[in-house]
């Protein structure tokens, strides 16, 4: 029980007992609760428009005011304020104030309010900048720009473009005109390993790269790239199954195919070094599949989209080596008809 002050329609009433209890109502609602030990709650909103003073036993003082400077901690008052609604302050205050960092956290002591540098460790939220050491796991999202730096170390599976990826590290472009994901180093450290480095130390899975199309549930892998333990060496995969295949013969038209090519020498605009290869607009008219873009492309601006080509490409390689075989069989016809 407690006593009683109620205004209501009838009037004031009021009500006694001996809990040292106060109560103040409108309506029957309470508006202010003083227990025994005068401890104060406010269970809706409490709205200051000029200055609201208290103090601690210890002589501390904090003031709330509504037209100048808000909120001003100072030491922390030996009694307790509890509001369970929302503190209002009028117009012209500046809101709350605070002697710490900008951007830190107002954070509980046990007995009152400290500003604190937030930690990243249980922190839901990262910006733009974060630095140190990061651990990433569960679903995590990045829009904008992010730029981490120091170590970070993503728990397996992280996808990126992709709340389900089905690699250890997976990177999805779901529509055309998404931005790309890509690596970019500028350092010049001795020792670098490069702007990109993977290391997979599996050896029962040496893949670690896979190439794919479709969406993360539907998706065909269509190359790879893989670690030869054997051979210490890389082997760069394409799609190559029997499987995805359909009338299947001989190749016999390599002749045409090597006397169409065109290898040339040149140098290079950027650098003015000699070179050997294929230019790439006359490659596509033999092999267009060896070819990215068209020739002359320029992007919105004008600027210009440079072709690029694969002179490993599996036509290239099928038509050497067909080309190749038919000249062996042509020089040992000519050999045996010599006696050699």
């Amino acid at each position: 029980m407690s006593s009683t002050i109620n205004a209501s329609s009838a009037g004031i009433v009021e009500t006694a007992d001996s809990s040292g209890i106060l109560t103040i109502q409108t309506g029957g609602q309470t508006g202010i609760y003083i227990d025994a030990s005068q401890n104060v709650t406010i269970p809706k909103n409490l709205t200051v428009s000029g200055t609201l003073t208290y103090s601690g036993g210890g002589g501390a003082v904090t003031t709330v005011s509504g037209g100048s400077t808000g909120l001003t901690p100072s030491t922390p008052a030996s009694g307790n304020v509890v509001l369970a609604g929302t503190l209002l302050y009028s117009s012209g205050g500046t809101g709350l104030t605070s002697s710490g960092a900008s951007g830190n956290l107002l954070v509980s002591t046990g007995s009152g309010w400290a500003s604190q540098t937030p930690a990243i460790t249980g922190l839901a939220t990262l910006n733009s900048g974060t630095s140190g050491t990061q651990t990433f796991t569960g679903t995590n999202i990045f829009s904008g720009a992010n730029t981490f730096s120091g170590n970070v170390a993503y728990t397996a599976p992280a996808g990126f473009g992709s709340a389900t990826p089905n690699s250890a590290l997976a990177v999805y472009a779901l529509s055309i005109g998404a931005n790309p994901a890509y690596a970019s180093y500028t350092g010049t450290t001795a020792g670098a390993s490069g702007a990109l480095y993977i290391n997979y130390s599996y050896a029962a899975a040496p893949t670690i790269q896979t190439f794919s199309l479709g969406t993360p549930s539907s998706n065909t892998a269509i190359g790879s790239i893989n670690v030869n333990s054997s051979s210490n060496g890389v082997i760069y995969a394409t799609s190559s199954d029997r499987r995805l295949k359909t009338d299947i013969a001989p190749l016999t038209t390599s002749g045409t195919f090597i006397d169409a090519l065109q290898p040339k020498t040149f140098k290079w605009v950027n650098n003015d070094s000699t070179d050997t290869g294929f230019i790439a607009d006359e490659l596509q008219q033999v092999v267009p599949q060896a070819v990215i873009g068209q020739p002359n492309a320029v992007d919105t601006e004008g600027k210009p989209i440079y072709q690029q080509v694969d002179s490993s490409s599996p036509e290239m390689i099928a038509n050497m080596i067909a080309e190749l075989q038919s000249l062996r069989k042509r020089v040992a016809t000519l050999e045996a008809k010599v006696g050699v």
